[in-house]
């Protein structure tokens, strides 16, 4: 346990007894951030201001093509940095970390304290479902990849 999870982890007026770290493959994550929008975006940069300018607007010399393309690499600088700092900053308090692809419901409904009432249950739809999810994330996230590569 960490020594931060002992004084209590609080954003705002929430306080959170236990910190749970979920992690997932980070190509899979960093997939599914591709459709952020620039609301999350905003709250991200003020949460975890990025350490290079971020400039998502078209400059009156660019061309629409080059614009997209700058665009997605400053989304992936983006996104490579958010995940990196995220994870870094949640392994510090975490009380537990578990991959999503191995998950025990069961093991984890013990941890968070709810001893009596975790019941075993068939794991069996959880995994289908976590499996199909992820081959549909990297499908996407290699379909954007060629898209970029490729195409401009």
């Amino acid at each position: 346990m960490s020594s931060f999870s002992k004084v209590k982890c609080r954003i705002g007026k929430i306080k959170f007894e236990k910190v749970f770290h979920q992690v997932r493959f980070p190509l899979i994550v960093m997939a599914s951030m591709t459709t952020y929008r620039t609301r999350s975006w905003d709250f991200i940069s003020k949460v975890e201001p990025f350490p290079f300018e971020v400039n998502l607007k078209k400059q009156k010399k660019e061309t629409i093509s080059e614009f997209k393309k700058r665009v997605l690499k400053l989304k992936l600088r983006m996104i490579a940095y958010h995940w990196m700092s995220w994870n870094l900053f949640v392994e510090k308090i975490a009380d537990y970390r578990y991959r999503i692809e191995e998950a025990n419901p069961e093991d984890i409904c013990r941890r968070a304290g709810y001893k009596a009432d975790c019941r075993i249950i068939d794991n069996s739809n959880f995994f289908f479902l976590i499996s199909s999810f992820f081959f549909i994330s990297f499908f996407f996230f290699f379909l954007l990849i060629f898209f970029f590569f490729f195409l401009f």
